[in-house]
């Protein structure tokens, strides 16, 4: 029985041997499974330079993956490597091949690696406060540190504002509030910049003292230091309203006797003058003696030089009688002369090709049109015959013999030996364009004296201001203005005084 059993053990165990024998074969024979294709799901790829990318295969048949390895390998490795498992490094800047093979059968992707980006653009500082006229140059930092373009591209968002230079230099050109970018690739940085403008450090108004006549007006001027300050306007006003008021520009109406300070202001920078409001000492028509005074009612035991045509001081009279025997900032009238000052015609002065500026400017400084608005734009011809005074005694002198010497002045000066002005007066002076018609419109006042103005053409002090070495006289018959040549000897001389 024992032995029985023992035959039929050994009959199990020789069967079950054979059966995994027969197993052992059938695996064999599936692992000897060639594959026949490969391929990457990605024919080429682009990595950052210092980055990672995982490649992916596909083989036929689909499940060979399961039983055979597949051999990766690089064209240059000292431009991107690969590890076994197929995530491909980039290590320089450049393009090459990884290839995945498997018993011969090989797939090949391109590999190109290229540069490491900017991830930030940090600029410093990255608030800046500066003044109008300054410069300040930036700084800008790009990270991460290796990266392989480092090179920054500055911009400004408004160049009205600032300008910023190709190394980052940042030019304060207007006033405001803006950025100033730093872009390097996409990554950008930026700084913002406020730009105040050059602050007002004083404000003085000319004339400081001054007479203006009831009813009349005197214009005062506000000159800002430094001259490139930058302001919205001046605020002007009065400290007594009763006595004189200001206009936004500065010009100033007198209203009753007495005295008030006119006051400029920007913020809390300021400057002053102090006006007195005098009632009328003069009337148009009055009588003007040697003596320096005037009456309505001719004086018989006076000598009349002239007759007042005008009273107070015209607002567009910018002459400074300080320096005469008025002995003030402005004067209380104007005198016309009872005769002319030459007989017979005169040169104005050289065509030289250089005007003296004997023409009126703006506030800003811009040319007004004397021409068109000869009426009663330009009043200073008192401040005009003391600049071609001194043109004429650079010039040798005046003299009546040629252009050269300014026969102009010499036959007012000539007047002033004739008929000399009292000393309480500025003197005779050959009027501005605007006295000149004043005379002209007032010629009928001279019958009183006995005298008139001749049917004639005049000459004015005053320049063409459109036209260079060009002069403006006005007719007494046409009542027009024409624009002369200066070497033309075409018009006469009527001489007037400020009182």
């Amino acid at each position: 029985m024992k032995k029985t059993n023992h035959f039929y053990w050994l009959l199990e165990c020789t069967a079950l041997f054979i059966m995994m024998a027969g197993l052992a074969s059938g695996c064999s024979e599936k692992e000897r499974v060639e594959v026949s294709q490969i391929t990457f799901s990605e024919k080429e790829i682009n990595i950052v330079r210092d980055g990672t990318y995982q490649l992916t295969v596909s083989v036929v048949p689909e499940d060979a993956l399961d039983y055979v390895e597949i051999a990766w390998e690089s064209a240059d490795s000292g431009i991107a490597s690969v590890s076994e498992d197929g995530v491909v490094s980039g290590i320089a800047v450049g393009s090459t091949t990884v290839s995945a093979s498997v018993d011969g059968v090989v797939a090949v992707c391109r590999v190109n690696v290229v540069a490491k980006p900017a991830d930030e653009v940090l600029v410093e500082p990255s608030e800046l406060l500066v003044v109008k006229g300054d410069t300040y140059e930036l700084k800008a930092t790009v990270l991460p540190e290796d990266a392989d373009d480092k090179r920054i591209v500055w911009s400004t968002e408004d160049s009205t504002v600032a300008i910023v230079s190709s190394e980052g230099v940042l030019s304060a050109v207007g006033v405001g509030t803006i950025k100033i970018y730093a872009a390097c690739g996409e990554a950008v940085g930026e700084c913002t910049v406020t730009v105040d403008g050059i602050p007002v450090e004083s404000i003085s108004v000319s004339p400081s003292l001054a007479d203006v006549v009831v009813g009349e007006q005197i214009k005062l001027m506000a000159s800002v230091m430094p001259d490139n300050a930058d302001y919205e306007s001046i605020e002007w006003s009065t400290s007594d309203e009763t006595v004189a008021t200001v206009d936004e520009k500065g010009l100033v109406t007198g209203l009753q006797a007495g005295k008030a300070v006119i006051t400029a202001s920007i913020g809390d920078i300021y400057g002053s003058a102090e006006i007195e409001v005098v009632m009328p000492q003069a009337s148009v028509g009055d009588f003007y003696y040697s003596d320096g005074t005037w009456s309505t009612e001719l004086d018989p035991d006076k000598n009349v030089l002239g007759i007042v045509f005008y009273v107070g001081q015209n607002p567009n009279d910018f002459s400074d009688y300080s320096e005469t025997g008025i002995g003030k900032p402005r004067c209380n009238g104007y005198v016309m002369a009872l005769v002319n000052a030459s007989e017979e015609y005169c040169y104005w002065g050289p065509e030289s090709g250089i005007d003296l500026h004997c023409y009126p400017v703006n506030e800003d400084g811009s040319v007004v049109d004397n021409y068109s608005g000869f009426k009663d734009c330009d009043w200073s011809g008192y401040k005009y015959t003391q600049i071609i005074k001194d043109a004429a005694e650079a010039n040798g002198g005046p003299s009546p013999e040629s252009a050269a010497h300014y026969p102009v002045i010499y036959y007012t000066l000539k007047y002033e030996e004739a008929y000399p002005s009292p000393a309480n007066s500025s003197g005779w002076f050959l009027p501005a364009i605007s006295q000149t018609w004043a005379i002209v419109e007032n010629r009928d006042l001279l019958a009183k004296a006995g005298a008139d103005l001749l049917v004639d053409w005049y000459y004015s002090s005053s320049e063409d201001s459109w036209a260079l070495d060009m002069v403006l006289s006005i007719n007494m018959e046409s009542m027009t203005v024409r624009s002369n040549w200066k070497e033309s000897k075409v018009n006469s001389i009527r001489t007037i005084l400020a009182f």
